[in-house]
């Protein structure tokens, strides 16, 4: 049986899913500053991922463009969600 009520918008889960994706942006963001700005700590990436990727700079772009990407596409998801269900509880 379906019910007349309209999707609850529940703030936990959605401040849950914001803070999980401005992580992954600051860590993405906090990864290139330390490789390209200024070291932070004494670590380096490993000749091996450098070499496998061709040089230095785009090993740095792609290990620091994953998880600040994924941060951006899970931030435009749950704004896209969020608006949704707005827009849903405000047709009822």
């Amino acid at each position: 049986m379906k019910s007349n009520h309209s999707p609850r918008v529940r703030p936990l889960p959605v401040l849950f899913d914001v803070l999980i994706n401005v992580l992954l942006i600051a860590v993405g963001v906090l990864i290139y500053y330390h490789f390209n700005v200024r070291m932070l700590a004494p670590m380096d990436l490993h000749p091996l991922l450098i070499s496998l990727i061709g040089s230095k700079q785009m090993t740095v772009l792609i290990v620091s463009g994953l998880p600040f990407f994924i941060g951006v596409l899970g931030m435009i998801t749950t704004v896209i969600r969020l608006m949704k269900r707005i827009f849903a509880r405000g047709q009822h």
